[in-house]
C-alpha cells in the first residue's frame, strides 16, 4: 500500500527503529492535507502505484518506541520525542506534528485553532512525563474537544433506526451493553450504517440497556440488511430511534447504506420518532455531498 516507504532508510538516523505514526494523503492541488475520503482510496491491492501518484501519502511521526536495540517506552514523552526529533529527517516521507509546552489553557486552545485552520483534526494533550502505554492511554493523551466542536462536524445530526446491540468487553460487559448496530432507511428496508460505542456514560449505558432488552428478538427482521461483518449479539425490533452526531460521512463497501458515520456518537433516544421518520439514504445523500 504504500510504496513511498522504499525511501525511509535515506530519511532515517538509525539502523533499526519502531515509530509511531499517522498516514495522511497529501492533496497536490491544494498543496495540503488530503481529506479522510481521499486519503482512504490507498487502502487497496490493485493499481497501488497509479493511487499513489495521485493520493502520496507523508506519514506524520509523533513518537518513537525503539531504536537500535533501546527500548523508549519507559522515557518520558519530552525524551521520547527529543530523540525522534534527530532521528527522522523532516521532508517529502516524514512530516513534523508540532508541539508545545504549557500549562495555560489559553495556550492550548490557541494551539488548537491554529492546528485546525492549517487543515488538521485538532490537536492531542499529553502529559510531558508520560511513558508510552499501548492500547488504552488513559488520561496520558487526550484528544481536545471544545464545547463550539462538541456535537460534531456535520451540518446536521442523523436519525437511526437501532437494529441490535452487543454486550461488549470489560467494564462494560458488566453493562451488558458494549455498543450498538444502527441504520437508516432505504425503502422498505433497514440498511446498516455504523455500529456506535462512544458518547455513552455509564447512565447512558444502564438506561440504553434496560430500553433495547425490551425490545429484543432472537431472529433478524425481515426488513434489516446487514453484512455478516455487523452481525450483533442481539437483534432489536425497529422500534427505537437514535440521534447521531458525527464528525463526517464516508463511503463504505461494507454497511449496506454504501455509507459510513466517522467517529459517531449518541446524542440522545428519540422517543418521538419511529422507524419512517428516521434518516433516509436519499437524505443521507445530500448531506454527503453537502460535506
Amino acid at each position: 500500500m504504500f510504496p513511498e516507504l522504499k525511501e525511509v532508510k535515506d530519511n532515517v538516523k538509525a539502523k533499526e527503529f519502531i515509530i509511531d505514526t499517522e498516514a495522511v494523503g497529501v492533496d497536490l492541488k491544494r498543496k495540503g492535507i488530503a481529506n479522510f475520503q481521499a486519503t482512504m482510496t490507498r487502502r487497496r491491492k490493485h493499481e497501488i502505484g497509479k493511487y499513489a501518484e495521485n493520493v502520496p501519502i507523508q506519514f506524520f511521526a509523533f513518537d518513537i518506541l525503539v531504536k537500535d536495540g533501546k527500548n523508549l517506552m519507559n522515557r518520558t514523552y519530552l525524551e521520547r520525542r527529543n530523540v525522534l526529533d534527530r532521528t527522522i529527517k523532516h521532508g517529502k516521507l516524514f512530516g513534523k506534528v508540532e508541539y508545545t509546552v504549557t500549562n495555560n489553557p489559553v495556550d492550548i486552545g490557541k494551539f488548537n485553532k491554529k492546528m485546525k485552520k492549517d487543515g488538521f483534526e485538532g490537536i492531542m494533550v499529553k502529559r510531558v512525563d508520560s511513558e508510552y502505554v499501548p492500547g488504552r492511554t488513559g488520561w496520558r493523551w487526550v484528544k481536545m474537544k471544545e464545547a463550539e466542536d462538541s456535537l460534531a462536524k456535520l451540518v446536521d445530526t442523523v436519525d437511526c433506526v437501532v437494529m441490535g446491540y452487543s454486550v461488549g468487553r470489560g467494564k462494560r460487559a458488566s453493562f451488558g451493553l458494549g455498543q450498538f448496530l444502527v441504520g437508516v432507511v432505504d425503502g422498505e428496508k433497514v440498511v446498516t450504517i455504523t455500529k456506535v460505542g462512544t458518547g455513552l456514560t455509564d447512565d447512558k449505558l444502564v438506561s440504553l440497556e434496560k430500553l433495547l432488552k425490551t425490545h429484543r428478538i432472537e431472529e433478524k427482521p425481515e426488513m434489516y440488511v446487514a453484512h455478516k461483518n455487523y452481525t450483533p449479539d442481539y437483534w432489536i425490533k425497529p422500534e427505537v430511534v437514535v440521534e447521531i452526531a458525527a464528525d463526517d460521512i464516508t463511503k463504505s463497501p461494507t454497511h449496506t447504506s454504501g455509507f459510513a458515520l466517522r467517529f459517531p456518537r449518541l446524542v440522545k433516544v428519540r422517543d418521538d420518532k419511529s422507524v419512517y421518520n428516521a434518516t433516509t439514504v436519499k437524505e443521507l445523500t445530500k448531506l454527503f455531498n453537502l460535506q
